[in-house]
């Protein structure tokens, strides 16, 4: 079966699908199904994008933060967000990580190496391709690899020793360069972390043998047109969840021990009972977890700490501000000077409470009754507890 020639050009990212799940890497690269837009994919994309131009655009005098700013507005990816508000928050999340990036990098003394390098290194059956995010040189002259992350967990040095990307990275200057990198890093952006590691020989060759095993794999895969599915619980974020077969007959299977008892009170029984139990355990979750942070608090003040990092997270002290008015008197102010209007916020809530006061004339309530309009009938469960008699 020879109808896929392009695996003879295989990248990082073909190379993992592949040994995530065999047809995944089908879908995606054989049958050339497109991948489902995401909020992590798109912001991701731009915040290469933006760091990208950023170099393309430095000119050498050490840039104002706004020139990120406008790098992001101008390459702002909206794919994949399900609302404006959740496409806000990622932008607010965007902007978190540029700012890490520019107090991180001190461009007064010298631009990267490169960005955004392609790099095709040929092997005696395909050709490894790819892009690295950043090679820098280091103070000493060697050359430092370094490759952004936008989302994932912060991982440790032992995890970025093992890193595959970032051995094929290392490959790349090798080839490129004649010269091995002093260390891979890589540079975790919103949580504002860089994880470094040097690689051994041992490493380097235990990587290139994972190469070449896993192309032997996929070879051997379309050669017999034979792609195993790997079902577990990443299906559920799989682009291609509702192609698969594997993944269905599993949902099949999940649904028909899920049956629901025949009478209606039976089955309004079994979700109430569920309601009430999810009621009870958020409300019990609710104190669980404000007695907890309390107790970091004080973990953290007796020990002076105000960041305390992990291997998977970071923990910081910060300090929010409650604050209190005299309100008739900032009324008057704010209307004083005509900036009432922009602090209003209108509450249906204190609408339907004004409506209700009987000490307001009729014709008032009315005229205010008169706009407001029903955009959505919404049905809610409210479930209250019969007191024992």
């Amino acid at each position: 079966m020879n109808q896929q020639p392009a695996h003879n050009r295989i990248s990082y990212s073909q190379i993992s699908l592949f040994q995530k799940c065999p047809l995944s890497y089908r879908f995606r690269y054989i049958e050339k199904r497109p991948s489902k837009p995401s909020p992590h994919l798109s912001f991701g994309t731009t915040i290469h994008r933006v760091l990208s131009r950023f170099y393309n655009e430095y000119d050498g005098q050490f840039p104002n933060f706004s020139l990120l700013e406008s790098l992001l507005d101008k390459n702002w990816v909206s794919e994949g967000y399900t609302s404006l508000e959740e496409e806000l928050q990622w932008k607010k999340n965007a902007l978190i990580a540029l700012r890490n990036f520019y107090k991180n990098t001190d461009l007064s003394k010298k631009l990267p190496l490169e960005f955004e390098e392609w790099f095709e290194i040929p092997f005696p059956d395909f050709t490894l391709v790819g892009k690295i995010d950043r090679v820098d040189r280091t103070n000493n002259g060697r050359l430092h690899v370094i490759d952004y992350k936008t989302s994932g967990k912060l991982q440790s040095y032992d995890q970025v020793k093992k890193d595959l990307q970032l051995a094929i990275y290392y490959f790349a200057c090798r080839y490129k360069y004649k010269e091995d990198p002093e260390k891979v890093s890589l540079y975790f952006l919103t949580q504002d972390e860089i994880v470094s590691a040097e690689l051994t020989e041992v490493e380097i060759q235990e990587a290139v043998n994972n190469i070449l095993e896993t192309y032997q794999h996929i070879s051997r895969a379309i050669d017999e047109n034979s792609f195993n599915a790997n079902v577990s619980k990443l299906c559920n974020y799989c682009d291609y969840l509702e192609f698969c077969p594997a993944a269905n007959r599993t949902t099949q299977v999940q649904s028909l021990a899920l049956e629901l008892p025949d009478t209606f009170e039976e089955r309004f029984r079994q979700y109430l009972e569920k309601l009430i139990s999810i009621e009870e355990d958020f409300e019990r979750l609710k104190i669980e977890r404000e007695n907890i942070e309390r107790e970091l608090i004080a973990e953290m003040e007796r020990n002076g700490e105000k960041k305390v990092k992990f291997e998977d997270f970071i923990v910081e002290l910060v300090e929010g501000t409650r604050y209190s008015t005299n309100e008739s008197q900032l009324i008057e102010t704010l209307k004083k000077h005509s900036l009432f209007e922009s602090v209003v916020n209108i509450n249906i809530r204190a609408l339907q409470a004004i409506l209700k006061n009987e000490s307001i004339p009729e014709y008032v309530r009315e005229e205010i009754q008169g706009q407001i309009q029903v955009n959505e009938v919404v049905k809610k469960i409210r479930v209250t507890r019969i007191a024992e008699q």
